[in-house]
């Protein structure tokens, strides 16, 4: 049997572990992480990044970059 490759649930875990490890004390440790998860989807084909990514808080683009995580892993299990 043999399993195909599914990026973005490869993508998904990346994120999502990046995530957990993340030591975020700042604002500015936050968004670091968020646009580092953020860079991991960017490598996909498809992905659009929001054109105001920027100039939302930390939290929302943190519970966007979440959901995401979560699509990609459940829908693929």
């Amino acid at each position: 049997l043999v399993e195909r490759s599914d990026p973005l649930k490869t993508v998904g875990m990346v994120s999502a572990l990046f995530s957990i490890m993340a030591d975020d004390k700042t604002e500015e440790d936050q968004r670091k992480t968020n646009n580092q998860r953020l860079r991991f989807y960017a490598t996909q084909p498809g992905i659009i990044i929001p054109d105001d990514w920027d100039q939302l808080t930390p939290e929302d683009q943190k519970e966007r970059l979440d959901k995401m995580d979560s699509l990609n892993l459940e829908a693929r299990a």
